[in-house]
């Protein structure tokens, strides 16, 4: 039987079940047999073979699906629009070692030529966490490109995907993707959160292993990332080409507009016969040519590797960048038929006084600051940004979410009023922190002025 055509009431009555995710896009198709029933005789979690191997299980994975794609979404720099549903699999039958399998059909919907796409994966039960991340990025990557594709379906650089995968593994944390039966350890969609009061989050720089690893071994050309060649990477090892793809997608996004101009790549990419054509028209603004290309990545690899961990901005440097992040100019219209002024907002009157759909690029774009700030901060000043970009994702997610559900604004304004007091009490603190480093210094900041009320994880309360 053709997976496509198995229905929802059909795979209930015979051995599988489904599970839509909140935002419709993903349907998750697993065994209705019980789990235990299921346990394999040899447990692939004791494999030395595989590394990080986790038990897939349908009520988990539906919120990792929507993890990965939110933070895939604010990395890029965009919102949820997705068009085709992606079909998920969890096959019982399939090895542990085999890893995920990414299936794209183009299925015609009318007798005027117009298609739809519609993906699939099949995922055993068992699974390595990156591979499983890994094909989740590439069929949103896949469904974001296709989106105006009449053609073949496009090609994702394997270099993007391998990059964005290991950018969300550090950024966001191995908990992108929610183990089974770990129900309290999720965290919000779009970054890692901090237990209240449980643990400390100690500066590290996330690119330190990519920095040690490849100071042994040189990093490869942009010529080598954009076509590999299978010779290539047995000889250098998928692991060198991951590290490779993560620093010059990471340099990528650190380019003025970096995000969006990486988003218009991908949306791109159905235009062009090659994706290094639709990468250069996407980055016409910095490169002009392959050989430009080149001689950027090289010279952003030697500032890399000479750049240590402990080579981070000075104190007064960082703290005057956090000032002005938390200060943004806001476009904004006093009546319909008026022209939009322009007018410096603190983070707190943003959200007290503009309306939602004004504030959310605005403060998407703040994150997004913050988050590139993080890897230039003084270990001392690394907290307080990290917790500024948490109780901002906090916010923006939460009332995202109350946004897309289907209730009238009314409703929606009512709902997010907690949300809004939760997130200005937040600011609050936060704030006097701040004024604290500017006023005290950092060598004499009190220390257990954040650990005695940190940012706390307020997804765990429904609004």
């Amino acid at each position: 039987m053709h997976l496509l055509a198995v229905t929802a009431e059909a795979a209930v009555q015979n051995t599988t079940i489904s599970t839509t995710s909140r935002s419709g896009q993903f349907i998750i198709i697993s065994p209705l047999q019980p789990a235990e029933a299921r346990l394999p005789r040899d447990n692939p979690k004791n494999n030395p073979a595989l590394t990080d191997v986790i038990r897939v299980n349908a009520a988990e994975f539906t919120i990792s699906c929507e993890q990965v794609k939110s933070a895939l979404l604010l990395q890029l720099d965009t919102t949820d629009r997705w068009r085709s549903r992606v079909r998920v699999v969890i096959n019982p039958e399939i090895p542990a070692a085999a890893g995920v399998y990414v299936y794209v059909h183009k299925v015609q919907v009318n007798d005027n030529l117009q298609s739809n796409w519609l993906y699939e994966l099949q995922v055993p039960e068992y699974v390595e966490r990156r591979k499983l991340l890994r094909g989740l990025v590439q069929v949103c990557l896949l469904e974001m490109g296709n989106r105006n594709n009449a053609g073949p379906t496009v090609d994702i650089p394997m270099w993007l995907r391998e990059g964005l995968t290991e950018l969300l593994l550090i950024r966001v944390g191995p908990t992108i993707i929610a183990e089974a039966s770990i129900i309290r350890e999720r965290v919000n969609p779009q970054f890692s959160l901090l237990d209240a009061g449980v643990r400390e989050r100690v500066w590290k720089d996330p690119l330190s292993t990519v920095r040690e690893k490849l100071k042994v071994t040189p990093p490869l050309s942009f010529s080598d990332l954009s076509v590999p060649v299978d010779d290539q990477l047995a000889s250098v090892g998928l692991q060198h080409f991951q590290h490779c793809a993560h620093l010059f997608t990471s340099e990528l996004m650190a380019l003025p507009e970096g995000s969006e101009r990486l988003r218009g790549f991908v949306q791109s990419l159905a235009r062009f016969s090659h994706p290094q054509f639709a990468f250069l028209n996407a980055f016409q603004q910095n490169f002009s040519t392959p050989l430009d290309v080149e001689k950027w990545w090289s010279l952003a690899q030697v500032n890399f590797l000479s750049r240590e961990d402990h080579a981070r901005w000075p104190e007064k440097n960082a703290l005057g960048k956090l000032n002005e992040i938390l200060q943004p100019q806001v476009q904004i219209r006093l009546g319909a038929d008026a022209l939009p002024i322009k007018e410096t907002y603190t983070i707190k009157r943003l959200i007290e006084e503009v309306d939602f759909e004004q504030q959310q690029p605005v403060l998407r774009q703040v994150v997004g600051q913050l988050q590139q700030l993080e890897g230039n901060l003084p270990p001392d000043l690394f907290r307080l940004v990290y917790d500024y970009h948490i109780a901002l994702a906090t916010y923006l997610y939460k009332r995202e979410q109350l946004s897309s559900s289907n209730k009238s604004n009314r409703t929606a304004s009512s709902n997010a009023k907690p949300v809004v007091k939760e997130a200005l009490k937040q600011l609050e603190l936060l704030e006097i922190l701040r004024e604290d480093f500017a006023r005290i210094g950092f060598s004499e900041t009190p220390a257990n002025s954040v650990a005695k009320e940190p940012v706390k994880d307020f997804l765990k309360s429904t609004p």
